[in-house]
């Protein structure tokens, strides 16, 4: 049986059940479990939630919000990960790209959906700052590495 909210209309368990409340959920439960592990590094569900926090309150500072759009334009780390939950963390609509599109097709997509920050790496940090040039209202962070 599906239990609806009427003030939503979605589904009442999906209200609860996101990424975000899941990365609290394991935080809390398995705080030494391993979360994310890449390149031989590995990320604990409390570290993760505690790099998710500190970026999405970076986010937040920055002015990013509720239904804001942040485009995530990184190689494959697990910064791209945290970036991700970051913004959903604060309610903003995360819009990973692909590392290959040119500025001018970046730009084009930040007009498109209306990003209003770029997540990235120093290795693309060159490409965030010529789509900066064509579209002057994207503000671009830079991931340390």
């Amino acid at each position: 049986m599906d239990q609806r909210c009427a003030a939503s209309e979605q589904p009442y368990l999906s209200r609860r059940q996101n990424w975000v409340n899941q990365l609290h959920r394991h935080a809390l439960m398995q705080p030494g479990a391993t979360a994310l592990r890449f390149l031989g590094h590995t990320v604990t569900w409390a570290e993760l939630r505690r790099r998710v926090a500190a970026l999405a309150g970076a986010l937040s500072r920055r002015g990013v919000g509720f239904g804001d759009r942040v485009m995530v334009l990184m190689l494959n780390r697990t910064e791209f990960v945290e970036s991700v939950l970051a913004a959903n963390m604060i309610g903003a609509i995360a819009v990973p790209v692909n590392f290959r599109l040119t500025p001018a097709e970046l730009a084009f997509l930040v007009d498109d959906c209306e990003a209003r920050l770029m997540i990235t790496e120093p290795v693309l940090a060159a490409v965030g700052n010529a789509v900066r040039n064509i579209t002057p209202v994207l503000n671009t962070i830079v991931v340390a590495a």
